[in-house]
């Protein structure tokens, strides 16, 4: 029988707890290619209101994911960035997320496994 390991469950809770932001996998993929200003990731993620997108930055800044670096002069000017110690174990991550999508439906194939678990539902009753 195989053993459980609390501290591999406890380690990929807090990843999952970390990334589950509604616009946060999308913000780090962005920032993956580099620096990039809010305003660029929100003509990258249109549906993200600048609110979101904020509230995404500052909670992967205090994690220490992303670094924020002030640029300014006279006009704010502000860029967000992976932070050095998290870009190469961050992009394995989402690499090993992209391949991941491989053993996932399809979201056809859930439309239809939703519908036929809703027809089967209305056979039985």
């Amino acid at each position: 029988m195989p053993t459980h390991d609390s501290k591999c469950f406890d380690q990929v809770a807090r990843t999952m707890e970390i990334l589950r932001g509604k616009w946060t996998v999308q913000i780090l993929c962005a920032l993956l290619a580099g620096p990039v200003r809010l305003s660029q990731l929100r003509r990258l993620i249109p549906p993200a209101s600048k609110k979101a997108l904020t509230a995404n930055l500052r909670s992967l800044e205090k994690v220490s994911l992303i670094s924020r670096r002030d640029l300014s002069n006279s006009v704010l000017h502000v860029q967000y960035e992976i932070a050095e110690a998290a870009r190469v174990p961050l992009a394995a991550l989402v690499h090993q997320l992209s391949e991941f999508q491989n053993y996932l439906p399809t979201r056809e194939g859930i439309a239809v496994q939703v519908a036929t678990a809703v027809q089967d539902l209305d056979g039985s009753q």
